[in-house]
């Protein structure tokens, strides 16, 4: 259960940003905080990272919620802290821009940063999650990685106990 409550506070907080920023800045609005490095603005989004897939919100709303669908059935299923770490993050994160695409037909960003003049994408707290719980999951993957946490998945094995 706790495993869960970590997605829902994800979704939280990314819903109470975007509302913040949709209520106090009008669209393309940008508040300095570092300057030529970071700010807050008022942005959307109607695809995925990027903007790759503008404009298919229906495409990216089914993919994402079966995807959101997927994961949630089975983060209770892995043992290793840190896979689950990694996938309730992401859950979270795909969580909440599906509330946004849902609701909205679009994510609200407001992240937006600089480097070296060089813009990067505007992003959210949703999208800020599952980047860091995609990094988790690397991790685990380079130095954790245990075949018994996918084991749920070997359905040839599953089988050939039931017989």
């Amino acid at each position: 259960m706790i495993w869960y409550l970590i997605s829902i506070f994800v979704v939280v907080i990314d819903q109470l940003t975007k509302y913040v920023i949709k209520e106090n800045l009008a669209y393309g609005e940008k508040i300095p905080v570092i300057e030529n490095f970071l700010y807050i603005t008022h942005h959307t989004n109607t695809g995925a990272a990027w903007g790759i897939l503008s404009n298919a919100t229906v495409l990216l709303t089914v993919f994402s919620g079966l995807m959101i669908l997927l994961m949630a059935f089975i983060i209770p299923k892995f043992h290793h802290k840190l896979l689950k770490w990694a996938f309730c993050l992401v859950l979270g994160g795909a969580a909440g821009n599906q509330i946004d695409r849902m609701f909205l037909g679009e994510v609200t960003d407001f992240i937006a940063t600089f480097f070296w003049g060089y813009s990067f994408p505007v992003f959210n707290v949703a999208d800020s999650a599952i980047v860091i719980g995609s990094i988790l999951l690397l991790i685990y993957m380079f130095f954790f990685y245990d075949d018994a946490d996918f084991a749920f998945l070997d359905f040839k094995k599953r089988k050939e106990k039931e017989a």
